[in-house]
């Protein structure tokens, strides 16, 4: 599986969410998880043409919008590998509104 070079999946999970909290629109009222899918190719990058809503639950197309934007702003992924061989490999993330809390970062 790939690796987020940032620092792993928390970090993931935290530089995703705190980009969707600067783009999102107010979140008070939308409760909802959606299902994204993207590709991560050999060396590492995220294809922005590949990136899906799978499965959306109760979340508006605007909020779907942020975060295809958030996902396209994630960093650099240590490639997934087959017999030590970089290969594209597809990754799915779940994506909760409102913005949990714990994973923005208030400062660097």
């Amino acid at each position: 599986m790939p690796f987020y070079l940032n620092g792993g999946d928390d970090r993931l999970r935290s530089d995703l969410y705190t980009a969707l909290s600067k783009t999102a629109p107010v979140q008070e009222c939308i409760k909802g998880r959606a299902f994204v899918s993207f590709s991560i190719s050999k060396d590492g990058t995220i294809d922005p043409n590949s990136i899906k809503v799978m499965r959306n639950r109760s979340v508006p197309e605007d909020y779907m919008d942020a975060a295809i934007e958030a996902i396209k702003s994630l960093g650099k992924f240590e490639p997934g590998k087959l017999n030590g061989i970089p290969k594209k490999v597809t990754y799915n993330i779940s994506i909760e509104y409102p913005v949990p809390l714990e994973f923005i970062k208030t400062s660097e």
